[in-house]
């Protein structure tokens, strides 16, 4: 479907989600508080004809809009994961808000907006374009990270949130305008014609490289850039602290991937020794802060930045197999992290006013709720990367393509950061068959229809992925299409 220069079909997945966003917009004002969760109805409705469309691109490799949006193998790839994170998110969502007296619909255009951010930044390789993917994301990130605004703590995640994100879009722009300074264009790949053309690594470059890495990293809560994420996490809802593990940091790790393990090739020998000391220090002060909480969410919260140090191996690496390995591991962390934060909804639920995230609050769930605790235990050895998981195939798959490179020093360090990782993951387990429930145990409401069919289809896909990893993704690379 094309009129003029522009293939409306290309963009169909994308717009598709923003007009559900709009509609449901103007849906909101019509419906009485007790009636908001028809406008989650209506979106996650709208997602699931967004996600037809975004599979029936799938090995389609064209561009549209002078080439700034693309539609590839990596851009259909990540849609998927963005489309199932919303999907899933929208129905723990529902029954969670009615709960907590939170009971919003704009909840759910946010969720739309942040998703259709998330598409954009991983359907371009124009830095402009990619920052404003960016922005359209973020700013919805930053309303739903406050979105229980009777609550200090959650007003306080979004401020510190918002502020430190717009000091990282600071970096971001002044990244992309050094970058455009050295090649003339706001286009990665463009980055191999300077190459191509005679042009070295000048101090330009690598300043422009750098502050698009300190801009994307803070996205990604790599360390030295985290300082937000726990508290973010803590102060937001479950499902929304859940919904910001998964599909934002997938979108700036395709930003990033796109950007320097396909654009900036030329630069992988100079910016290696970076991600290097990036990746490590990240997995590192990640595990070891994650030992140190009793907080369930601030635990998920530095686990969350561990694995993106994982991830960051496939930068280091800077091959397509790398990137291809990442793609597969954002897959499998999102379905992972968003089944543990269902089960965590759930439980935080059973309070209409406060929050029930400390781990000793799981004290004996194994014998009060034997389903959730079992479900729960899955989810978090998924994420510990005990086979026959996700969690396991991810880690595998990655730390696979990283020893055929070469890069035998950082995964020997990333196998014992996960060594690391299995003690804080169980202890919440040991909690929930060993210890004996607290004097007031938590009583957790029954399992809404939603949240049961959201629980099997990540369940599913944990053990799906990790029994038949070949079925979901091919392990030769990504296919980027490019129009150089």
């Amino acid at each position: 479907m094309q009129f003029g220069n522009v293939d409306w079909w290309l963009l169909a997945p994308s717009l598709s989600v923003c007009i559900v966003a709009l509609l449901a917009m103007l849906l909101e004002p019509f419906l009485s508080e007790k009636k908001q969760e028809i406008v989650g109805h209506f979106s996650w409705i709208g997602l699931i004809v967004a996600l037809y469309f975004a599979s029936q691109q799938i090995g389609v490799k064209s561009s549209t809009f002078g080439g700034m949006f693309l539609a590839d193998d990596f851009s259909q790839f990540f849609n998927l994961i963005f489309i199932l994170g919303a999907i899933l998110t929208i129905f723990m969502s529902i029954d969670y808000l009615k709960k907590k007296d939170n009971n919003h619909g704009e909840f759910y255009p946010l969720i739309l907006f942040s998703t259709d951010g998330m598409m954009v930044m991983a359907s371009t390789s124009n830095l402009l374009v990619m920052f404003l993917g960016l922005e359209i994301m973020s700013v919805a990130l930053y309303v739903l990270a406050g979105f229980a605004r009777t609550q200090l703590r959650s007003t306080e995640a979004s401020i510190k949130y918002f502020l430190l994100g717009a000091f990282a879009t600071g970096f971001t722009v002044f990244g992309i305008a050094f970058i455009y300074g050295t090649t003339g264009s706001f286009e990665a790949m463009d980055v191999v014609k300077h190459f191509q053309q005679g042009g070295g690594v000048d101090s330009f470059l690598l300043i422009g490289a750098a502050l698009l890495i300190v801009g994307l990293g803070f996205k990604i809560a790599a360390v030295p850039f985290h300082m937000w994420a726990a508290d973010a996490y803590e102060g937001a809802p479950a499902p929304v602290t859940g919904f910001m593990s998964a599909g934002p940091k997938a979108a700036a790790f395709a930003a990033l991937l796109r950007i320097f393990s396909f654009g900036f090739q030329d630069m992988q020998a100079v910016l290696e020794p970076l991600f290097w000391i990036l990746a490590v220090l990240t997995m590192t002060v990640g595990n070891i802060m994650a030992i140190r909480q009793n907080n369930i969410k601030r635990m998920l919260a530095f686990s969350s930045i561990a694995h993106a140090g994982y991830i960051m191996i496939a930068l280091v690496v800077g091959t397509a197999e790398s990137a291809s390995a990442a793609a597969l591991y954002l897959l499998c962390y999102a379905v992972t992290n968003l089944g543990a934060f269902m089960i965590i909804s759930q439980i935080d639920a059973s309070s209409a006013h406060e929050e029930v995230t400390s781990i000793d609050n799981y004290s004996g769930l194994g014998r009060t709720k034997p389903l959730l605790a079992i479900l729960l235990t899955v989810f978090l050895i998924s994420l510990a990367g005990f086979p026959p998981t996700a969690g396991f195939m991810g880690k595998f798959v990655l730390f696979k393509s990283a020893v055929i490179d070469g890069h035998y020093a950082i995964v020997i360090l990333a196998v014992m950061n996960s060594l690391v990782s299995v003690y804080y993951y169980l202890r919440v387990v040991v909690k929930m068959f060993m210890s004996d429930p607290e004097a007031k145990p938590v009583l957790v409401p029954a399992l809404p229809a939603f949240l049961v069919i959201a629980l099997l289809v990540a369940v599913i896909a944990v053990f799906a992925i990790g029994i038949y990893p070949q079925r979901w993704y091919p392990f030769d690379g990504l296919t980027i299409f490019s129009l150089n």
